[in-house]
């Protein structure tokens, strides 16, 4: 499941790549097959460890990254259904409803999220990041003092 959720960030990147060159039309289709399989897969995953443990899914230990997976899984397969129910009608739907292209958008970089989910078998990996959060205050303050010394000088050497 982890090499699958690699290849889905890196599919993804490729696509938006595409997209950003050459417009949405030239994304090949063995992209596309490849992106709704793996979706199927990870629905297949989820489905087969609910079936597996039951009523325990939502209770045992890890049930929140079992809900988030679930939720990341079911916004995926709603930016599927919706990128293929516009494929067709791609011009005028982006002409007359911009803001539906860019959820369409942000459902799928909600995909990357899952790989959030390796962090937790990665233990020097979870330690960095979590290093990285805890450090997010301390960064905030330094950013904020740094703004304001190059506020300072950029008044004082607009005054010369």
């Amino acid at each position: 499941v982890c090499f699958l959720l690699i290849l889905n960030a890196i599919l993804l990147g490729v696509r938006v790549d595409i997209e950003a060159s050459r417009g949405r039309s030239a994304v090949p289709a063995a992209l596309t097959i490849c992106e709704t399989l793996l979706c199927v897969t990870f629905v297949l995953e989820v489905a087969l460890r609910v079936i597996a443990y039951g009523r325990a899914f939502f209770s045992m230990r890890g049930w929140k990254w079992n809900t988030v997976d679930i939720s990341l899984i079911v916004l995926q397969v709603l930016e599927e259904t919706l990128s293929n129910a516009f494929e067709d009608e791609q011009d005028a739907f982006v002409n007359n409803n911009y803001s539906a292209v860019r959820i369409i958008r942000m459902l799928r970089l909600v995909r990357v999220v899952r790989l959030v989910r390796i962090l937790r078998h990665i233990s020097e990996l979870r330690t960095l990041v979590l290093s990285i959060m805890n450090s997010v205050k301390a960064l905030t303050w330094t950013l904020i003092i740094l703004f304001l010394i190059i506020y300072m000088f950029s008044l004082y050497l607009t005054q010369l």
